[in-house]
């Protein structure tokens, strides 16, 4: 009979408590063992890196695919163009721009291309062209002021940076400027600069003439700068020519108002009036031709 002390016993001498023995007792699983060495880290970035950059493609592709279907799509075709500040600008030319020389896919319209040629239409200063989705596109001009009429071949509106803008029609534009005489014309390879220097000239002019009560430009014709150094101008009533110089040209012009009328009384009609000089003024009377004589009729006696 064994000795109910004796499993405690050999616990003692063994060292091992009772209640773990069953540990040393079980099957080795190869799971159990923890010594097995991790992979480098390096390779673990590689393949993180790995996953990332495939992830990314199939995205770019599913886009790709998605937007080559969509672009030919009917959904997306340009439907309605939306245009805002088109005063003189003609509308009919922008939408025929548009639909004869770019794509009716809103997904395939090159906003920065028709950007490009709206800016090139002589009213344009400025443009703004978004789309907007599903079929609209939306443009908002800025138009070109403006600044004047020139005589030349015909009658063309001007802005204050030479631009020529469009054939003058009274009807119109309603505009109320005298005319601008003495540009030259297009074709000449100096006009360009020559011909902005008269303008940025006649522009400073108008401005200083009319920073006054009275506003003189309305009193005016023509405004010639034929001759850079000498500004002259017609008034309304279509004499005298008034000579101005190239300084003091709106002291000048309200002093010439002043004079005028007693200038014609002393002269008679008179072709060209000097102001030129502070200290006088020089008038050239208007020549008439001499009256002929005329016989006269045959009595009867």
């Amino acid at each position: 009979m064994s000795n109910p002390g004796s499993r405690d016993n050999d616990s003692i001498r063994t060292g091992i408590p009772i209640s773990d023995e069953s540990a040393f007792l079980r099957k080795f699983s190869p799971l159990d063992d923890d010594s097995r060495p991790d992979p480098p880290r390096g390779i673990r970035r590689a393949l993180l890196i790995a996953v990332k950059l495939a992830t990314v493609v199939l995205v770019l592709v599913a886009m790709f695919l998605v937007y080559t279907y969509s672009r030919d799509r009917a959904l997306y075709s340009v439907n309605q163009v939306v245009l805002e500040g088109c005063r003189n600008l003609d509308r009919q030319d922008v939408l025929t721009l548009i639909h004869s020389a770019f794509p009716r896919n809103l997904m395939r319209l090159d906003i920065d291309e028709l950007r490009a040629r709206l800016e090139k239409f002589s009213w344009v200063r400025a443009v703004t062209v978004r789309k907007v989705y599903p079929d609209r596109v939306y443009i908002k001009v800025v138009e070109r002021v403006p600044a004047g009429i020139a005589r030349m071949d015909k009658l063309w509106l001007f802005d204050a940076d030479g631009v020529f803008l469009d054939e003058y029609v009274p009807a119109e534009h309603a505009i109320d400027r005298p005319v601008l005489v003495g540009l030259h014309d297009g074709t000449d390879p100096m006009a360009a600069d020559e011909n902005l220097e008269r303008i940025r000239m006649y522009v400073a002019f108008l401005e200083a003439i009319d920073d006054r009560p009275d506003k003189l430009s309305g009193l005016l014709s023509e405004v010639d700068i034929t001759d850079l150094a000498n500004l002259t101008v017609i008034p309304l009533d279509g004499k005298p020519r008034v000579h101005l110089g190239n300084e003091k040209q709106a002291e000048r012009l309200e002093r010439f108002f002043k004079i005028v009328d007693r200038a014609r009384a002393e002269n008679g009609p008179i072709a060209v009036i000097d102001m030129r000089f502070d200290d006088r003024v020089i008038v050239r009377p208007m020549v008439l031709p001499p009256e002929t004589s005329q016989e006269a009729p045959h009595g009867t006696q």
